[in-house]
C-alpha cells in the first residue's frame, strides 16, 4: 500500500525538479538561449516572450517578431554562447557563434539585452544599433558572472 503512495509522489517531485532546469530570463545568456531555441523550434510565442516590452507589443500586434535578429545556419551549426558582458548603461551583450559542420567556418551574432524588472530581454533596436556599429553598448563593461571585474566588450 505505501509503495503506491510513494511512487506518484516521487514521480511528481522528479518532474518538478527537472522542470526547473534549463535557461531562464534571470541571466542574459539564458534569455538568448531561450530566444535562439525558439527560432530553431519555430515557436513564435516563446520567441516573442524573449523580447523587451516595447518589442513584444510590436511583435504581438504584427503577429510575428521583426526580422533581422536570427543568426544564420541554426539548423546545421554547433552553437556557442559568449559570457554576458554588462555595460555601464545597464545593457548586456551576448554573442552567439554558429560553427558550421566540418570546420567550414563560423558566423557570429551579437544580441543586446536590457533588464526589465529582474528579467533579461532582447532589445531589437539596441541590437540593430550595435550591429550597425552604434553606441548602445558604451564602455565600462563588466563580466556578468564575475561581478565588478572590467572586461573588453566585443564590438
Amino acid at each position: 500500500m505505501t509503495k503506491r503512495v510513494y511512487l506518484p509522489v516521487a514521480v511528481l517531485m522528479l518532474s518538478l525538479l527537472l522542470g526547473g532546469c534549463g535557461p531562464s530570463f534571470s541571466s542574459p545568456d539564458g534569455a538568448v538561449r531561450i530566444y535562439v531555441t525558439a527560432i530553431k523550434d519555430k515557436d513564435k510565442d516563446k520567441q516573442i516572450s524573449a523580447l523587451c516590452r516595447k518589442d513584444r507589443e510590436e511583435a504581438r500586434s504584427a503577429g510575428k517578431p521583426r526580422k533581422g535578429l536570427n543568426p544564420p545556419n541554426l539548423d546545421t551549426a554547433e552553437l556557442e554562447y559568449s559570457q554576458p558582458v554588462i555595460n555601464e548603461d545597464g545593457t548586456a551583450i551576448v554573442t552567439v557563434t554558429a560553427k558550421l559542420q566540418n570546420n567550414k567556418g563560423a558566423s557570429k551574432f551579437t544580441y543586446v539585452l536590457i533588464d526589465e524588472d529582474g528579467s533579461w530581454k532582447i532589445s531589437i533596436a539596441k541590437t540593430q544599433e550595435y550591429q550597425r556599429g552604434g553606441t548602445s553598448t558604451g564602455g565600462g563593461a563588466r563580466n556578468f558572472r564575475d561581478g565588478d571585474k572590467d572586461v573588453e566588450a566585443d564590438g
